[in-house]
């Protein structure tokens, strides 16, 4: 199909990590990884990141790490609080969704020039 594009977004988590290896175990079609960094990953995070880049640029797979404007932090702590979600309720992981959904969006227009 022209003009689209195969795009995973992955956390280098265990169910990420599955999901992108089988897509590459079974040759299925890659245009790019995305990850987004909140800069408080586990190291080990970081290093299955640079052993997976190896990986990726071998099947000639791009490779995108976003990173937030403001420190993640922030936005996980304070921002709730200016928006009145406070902490109970799994807010965090809310606010957490919606900065993820909104930098993969920005990247997907702007990178690869696809419809909003």
């Amino acid at each position: 199909m022209v003009g689209v594009k195969y795009i995973a977004s992955v956390s280098f988590g265990k169910d990420s990590l599955a999901m992108l290896l089988r897509l590459l175990e079974e040759n299925y079609p890659l245009d790019a990884v995305v990850f987004y960094d909140t800069g408080m990953e586990f190291q080990c995070i970081y290093k299955i990141r640079d052993k997976v880049k190896i990986i990726l640029e071998q099947h000639g797979i791009g490779f995108v790490e976003l990173k937030p404007q403001e420190l993640f932090l922030y936005s996980m702590i304070a921002m709730p609080f200016m928006i009145g979600c406070g902490l109970g309720g799994g807010s965090w992981e809310i606010i957490a969704d919606l900065i993820t959904e909104k930098l993969c969006k920005k990247y997907t227009v702007e990178f690869w020039r696809l419809p909003r």
